[in-house]
């Protein structure tokens, strides 16, 4: 092959680079948007502090049903912008029907042309953003592939990422493959504070409507440890689901002496299971 043909071939090899990655960038960047719900709560804090730190690990977290794991990521996204960061928000039930967690991630994230699919990924990555990556419904991910597989294709990237799971199951998973917790097992738990401060951020009116039931709403959602809860019962206007609240306790009971290694001596995940599956009973 002559010197030209080389030449021209590594500037078109280049020039494609340029376009994936800003292909990338326009896909991923959002320029406006506002804050969802109560903001800088120590769940966002914590996904912003980790994830602008440039360590390039894998992340996980888990949080009980309705705990608030999705408004933190989309709130702690809108921050990291701010700082300079390319967040690339995925969501794990968004199925393209590809074969393999590595393709997953490269139509997800890239849209890499076949021809180019063999690249390392991070290659086509924008160089002059740092890029971090947060896997929302991680769970829906790992019913396809295995934690093994999905780490593998994650690591190729070598950028910060978090994965959110709402079963402790395959949070666990995940921990087995060498990935590090967010923060302490039962971050994101809600507490009187958190509540409190959540129920005065609702309309004057759904809260002069629920008055009469604030006490029993304030009581299930401290105890379920939830911001879903709250919000869905307050707006509701009936009385709350302590049936529910307590399956939710019992989610973050035994997923926090899970993730901090504990032998559950055959306890498994109910609300939801691993395959996200509610038991009610």
């Amino acid at each position: 092959m002559s010197w030209l043909a080389m030449t021209m071939g590594h500037i078109i090899t280049t020039l494609r680079r340029f376009w994936i990655a800003y292909r990338i960038i326009t896909r991923h960047y959002k320029e406006t948007a506002t804050p969802l719900g109560i903001t800088h709560t120590s769940l966002e804090d914590s996904i912003v502090e980790t994830l602008s730190a440039s360590s390039h690990k894998i992340y996980v977290h888990w949080g009980a049903y309705e705990s608030g794991k999705s408004r933190a990521a989309t709130n702690a996204k809108l921050r990291l912008q701010e700082m300079g960061k390319l967040v690339v928000l995925l969501h794990g039930w968004n199925f393209i029907h590809e074969s393999s967690a590595r393709e997953w991630l490269s139509v997800s994230i890239i849209g890499v042309p076949e021809d180019r699919s063999q690249e390392q990924l991070s290659m086509f990555l924008p160089a002059k953003h740092q890029t971090v990556l947060i896997i929302d419904h991680t769970d829906t991910l790992l019913k396809k592939y295995s934690a093994k597989a999905l780490v593998e294709a994650l690591r190729e990237l070598n950028i910060p990422t978090l994965t959110l799971f709402s079963s402790w199951e395959r949070a666990v998973d995940m921990q087995k493959e060498e990935c590090q917790l967010l923060a302490e097992p039962g971050l994101g738990r809600w507490n009187q504070l958190d509540l409190d401060r959540l129920y005065l951020s609702f309309p004057d009116g759904i809260r002069e409507k629920a008055e009469p039931l604030k006490a029993e709403l304030q009581k299930c959602a401290l105890l379920a440890g939830s911001p879903g809860i709250l919000h869905f019962e307050t707006f509701k206007g009936t009385s709350p689901n302590m049936h529910r609240a307590k399956l939710i306790d019992r989610e973050w009971k035994n997923g926090i002496r899970a993730l901090n290694g504990e032998d559950m001596h055959g306890v498994i995940g109910r609300f939801p299971d691993k395959d996200l599956r509610f038991h009610w009973d």
